[in-house]
């Protein structure tokens, strides 16, 4: 999701009509181009039938520095608070001001972790929480070569 589909991350590209002929579809300085029908979209969506890519260019970006975190919350009320604070810090980096995004977060509810038994448990390495304790599970990409922001959130 955080991406986008593979769609819009296509730039340009060329293809090979059945005659033989090249199409030049999309390669052009502007981003945005209003000028016609968008024959890159059409060719990407035919699967083949139109013509036969033969060149594609693609946005690449760079590849950010992920943690998978679990937080234990002794309530709901808890687990709310800190996807509220999760959700914040993901705000203040699509707004340019953070440095962390948060791509994912899981919540695994007190029933639910009633029906783990003690062998799973154990094998897995995690105490028995309390009654009505929750889990968050978050997904934290970073675009920082340090821990800094990290270990803030």
């Amino acid at each position: 999701m955080r991406y986008g589909s593979l769609r819009a991350n296509v730039l340009g590209l060329e293809a090979a009509l059945a005659d033989g002929t090249l199409l030049d579809l999309g390669r052009r300085p502007l981003r945005k181009d209003n000028t016609g029908l968008d024959l890159k979209q059409l060719f990407i969506g035919s699967e083949g039938t139109l013509g036969i890519i033969v060149d594609a260019t693609l946005r690449v970006r760079p590849v950010p520095r992920r943690c998978v975190v679990a937080v234990a919350c002794d309530s709901e009320a808890q687990a709310l608070t800190t996807t509220g604070a999760l959700r914040r810090e993901a705000q203040a980096t699509w707004d340019g001001r953070g440095r962390v995004d948060i791509s994912a977060i899981e919540y695994i509810d007190a029933a639910s972790l009633r029906l783990v038994d003690d062998l799973t448990r154990e094998r897995a390495g995690v105490r028995r929480l309390p009654p009505d304790a929750v889990i968050l599970i978050a997904q934290i990409e970073s675009t920082e070569s340090s821990d800094a922001a990290l270990e803030r959130l």
